[in-house]
């Protein structure tokens, strides 16, 4: 630590009084210090690739709701282009067929 009269070294001990005296929200004890510790801990989890259970399962739902939607505007297009009702054309047998053509090989050729 540096003063007036120049550089002097100081115990760790105490520094540490002073600090907590000036900040209180930090001091040891306090909710505010718990959550800075859990932000801390998050940050971490993000760092390390794992994502809260509740995340991987939100992604997990906006997943299957994209795909829900995609197969429905290929029912509507399909509907349109034969001049059909799109309620007449099943849900399922669509998906069947979506991952017939997903599976196949030259379906995802990158050329």
């Amino acid at each position: 630590m540096e003063d007036h009269q120049g550089p002097s070294r100081v115990a760790a001990t105490p520094m540490a009084g002073p600090l907590y005296e000036r900040t209180p929200q930090t001091a040891p004890g306090n909710g505010a210090a718990a959550k800075q510790t859990e932000g801390k801990r998050r940050r971490a989890c993000r760092v390390a690739g794992q994502i809260p259970q509740w995340i991987a399962f939100r992604q997990e739902v906006y997943a299957l709701l994209c795909a829900y939607q995609a197969i429905r505007h290929l029912i509507a297009t399909a509907a349109e282009r034969h001049r059909l009702d799109p309620d007449r054309i099943s849900f399922t047998r669509t998906v069947q067929a979506v991952r017939r053509h997903a599976s196949d090989e030259a379906a995802l050729s990158p050329l």
